[in-house]
């Protein structure tokens, strides 16, 4: 009998201890699944943050482009304003007068003539007639150029006066009488000439 309870005992025992490892076994999965929910659960938060910080800077670039389109539309049609408000400024052939350069200021004060439009610089190509008499184009913005003025003696002014009376714009009298130097037979003939 009391080989017996020992066997038992140990065979008690040997349960207990299985039961004991069984127990640390599932216990030793279970921690694994609560680790390997965590971590599912935590990759998949670092998925979605991944997500929403492309889909942030999805946007911002989107933003930035829109904002670079629209700063070259205004650009490009500011450049387009200037553009058709510069063309109106002068013609081939308008005498101008150069000023307000600050590098080549020996250039200003020359007077020339408008030998074309406006380039894609935006500049005037301009005839200009030296200070030793010979002649030479150069470009010129807007801004650096203006009308020639005239300063037109007693008789132009009268040759002027008379051809505007026979019906010549102040523009074609103006331009006639200084030609002629105030010869009326001849201003008239600029005149005619001008106007056909």
């Amino acid at each position: 009998l009391a080989e017996e309870a020992e066997q038992r005992s140990i065979l008690d025992e040997k349960a207990r201890l299985e039961q004991l490892k069984a127990d640390e076994e599932a216990a030793r999965v279970q921690a694994l699944e609560i680790r390997r929910q965590e971590d599912q659960r935590r990759l998949e938060q670092m998925q979605k943050d991944y997500q929403a910080a492309l889909e942030i800077q999805r946007a911002e670039q989107e933003a930035q482009q829109k904002r670079r389109d629209e700063a070259r539309k205004r650009r490009e049609d500011e450049e387009r304003k200037m553009l058709l408000k510069a063309q109106s400024e002068y013609k081939v052939g308008d005498e101008v007068t150069v000023y307000g350069l600050t590098q080549s200021k020996t250039l200003n004060g020359l007077h020339g003539k408008v030998t074309a439009m406006m380039n894609q610089e935006f500049r005037w190509p301009v005839e200009l007639c030296m200070n030793d008499g010979t002649k030479r184009v150069s470009n010129f913005k807007a801004q650096n150029l203006k009308p020639k003025v005239y300063s037109m003696t007693d008789k132009q002014m009268q040759t002027m006066g008379r051809l505007m009376e026979m019906g010549f714009t102040s523009e074609q009298a103006r331009t006639s009488s200084i030609k002629a130097d105030g010869d009326m037979q001849r201003a008239l003939q600029y005149a005619c000439g001008e106007r056909t």
